[in-house]
């Protein structure tokens, strides 16, 4: 017997689930920028999907290399979380918004400039 019912949607996370059969596992898989524990569901006689459904967490970015006079609150975010870098003192006063996202072609997250990248001018004049 098929299973139709069950069938997980979790953010984050993609399975096999679909098409199943009982008696048949599925897996849940991770999309990139997150990580699943516990990932095996099972199709049962009476066609539901059953099981613990996973864990999906976002993946934390590591903290973002920065230009001089540049500091920044984006140490410890998450796939899909924003932050602001900014110049720090003695530096015009500029910020700009962050995002921990995947880039083409990555499969991490990285800390990525919203729109364009912060560039600190020091303010110290000749």
């Amino acid at each position: 017997r098929e299973c139709v019912f069950g069938i997980p949607n979790l953010k984050g996370a993609t399975s096999d689930c679909a098409g199943k059969t009982t008696g048949e596992s599925c897996e849940i898989t991770a999309s990139p920028g997150y990580s699943v524990v516990a990932n095996s569901l099972t199709c049962s006689i009476q066609g539901v999907i059953e099981g613990t459904l996973p864990s999906v967490s976002p993946t934390t970015c590591a903290a973002p290399t920065l230009g001089a006079g540049m500091d920044s609150e984006c140490a410890g975010k998450t796939t899909g979380q924003s932050c602001y870098a900014f110049c720090e003192e003695g530096y015009d006063w500029a910020t700009a918004e962050y995002i921990c996202a995947i880039a083409d072609g990555d499969t991490d997250p990285t800390i990525q400039p919203v729109t364009s990248a912060l560039t600190c001018q020091s303010s110290r004049r000749l």
